[in-house]
């Protein structure tokens, strides 16, 4: 906004009188009075003030922040790299968002993985990034439950000029730069090969919902959106009862991550078919196998539902699970901690291991 405000602007010392201005009308109404009548918000009006005085203060940052403000992924927007106080940390920020956020050639999965990976370990497994503020778009239209958005190529404003929970932003991109810096300036690696391996350097991780994300590349799949519908009525249900949406609206198609991950991993249509997965109403997908068998991704773990008849000893396929009450056919394959409390939700083991496992015993010909 500076850079255009400036080129059809003869007051050389814009960024002066921007300071000034900001200085004098500090008060929340006296700002109101100067963005009135226009299409400058107060936030925007504050923030353009903010690169002015930076600019002021360091002459060589400006044709950085100018570099900045023309990326298409960041809209003008800069609250989450401001301030910086030299030209090199300047120079990192426009190189990342440049070769990665900015490069159609570089997946989206791959970006999100490494994002993840990222903020594991700056939080130490917390569960403060991604969360209902930085990463939630809609809130009550998808059975009343958060749509969480993830990014994708021409569209990640949404996350990088992300305005709610800001130092929780700057944190988590100010360390991806770091990490994206630190391999690039030994010039062995292209954007892609960084990007491996800040995902690689992310071991050791528990079994929560971001450990998923981050190992399989399965779970982010959908080239054409990557918007979940995270939990039921508005809890964050661990991340793990999650549908991976084709529309904005639940009945637009969708399907569990979970579920399609089992399914590809799988890889063979005489067990199940991916397809006969998705569900196109608000009830949550599930794998359907060829013997009948349901397989729900749920809180716990999983919740597989034998047909009426079924040609194999239920009772020996099961001695690992848990039968649901009121529920002849019906049992729990748990792979939660007990010690998991209700905000944080941990495998003992991991899920996807295990039900493969499960599955290929229902199939043997033992």
């Amino acid at each position: 906004m500076v850079n255009k405000f400036i080129e059809n602007s003869q007051n050389i010392n814009i960024y002066n009188f921007l300071k000034k201005l900001a200085l004098e009308k500090e008060g929340e109404k006296d700002i109101k009075d100067i963005v009135k009548n226009t299409d400058i918000t107060t936030e925007s009006f504050k923030h353009e003030c903010k690169k002015a005085e930076i600019i002021v203060s360091n002459e060589k940052l400006k044709e950085k922040i100018f570099k900045l403000e023309d990326y298409e992924c960041l809209r003008g927007d800069l609250r989450n790299f401001l301030p910086e106080e030299n030209v090199e940390e300047y120079e990192k920020i426009c190189k990342v968002i440049g070769k990665v956020f900015s490069n159609d050639k570089i997946s989206d999965k791959e970006i999100i993985r490494a994002l993840l990976a990222v903020s594991y370990h700056i939080n130490d497994g917390n569960y403060d990034w991604p969360d209902s503020h930085t990463h939630v778009l809609y809130h009550g239209t998808a059975g009343n439950s958060m749509k969480y958005y993830f990014g994708k190529q021409d569209y990640w404003e949404v996350i990088l000029a992300q305005r709610k929970n800001n130092d929780i932003n700057k944190k988590i991109l100010r360390e991806f730069i770091k990490k994206y810096d630190e391999y690039d300036m030994t010039g062995k690696y292209n954007a892609e090969d960084i990007l491996d391996n800040i995902i690689t350097d992310c071991q050791g991780l528990k079994y929560d919902w971001r450990y998923y994300f981050i190992n399989y590349n399965e779970m982010l799949d959908n080239s054409e959106h990557l918007v979940f519908k995270w939990g039921n009525e508005w809890k964050h249900k661990s991340g793990f009862e999650v549908e991976d949406m084709f529309r904005s609206r639940i009945n637009g198609g969708h399907i569990s991550p979970y579920v399609r991950t089992v399914v590809k991993l799988i890889n063979n249509e005489q067990i199940c078919n991916l397809e006969e997965c998705y569900q196109y109403e608000s009830n949550d997908s599930f794998i359907k196998l060829k013997n009948g068998v349901k397989i729900y991704c749920i809180e716990k773990g999983w919740r597989i539902k034998f047909p009426d008849k079924f040609n194999k000893n239920i009772d020996e396929l099961t001695k690992n699970c848990q039968k649901e009450k009121n529920s002849e056919s019906t049992y729990l394959l748990k792979t939660i901690k007990d010690s998991s409390d209700d905000s944080i939700k941990i495998d003992e083991k991991d899920r996807i291991e295990e039900i493969i496992n499960f599955i290929h015993k229902l199939f043997s010909s033992d």
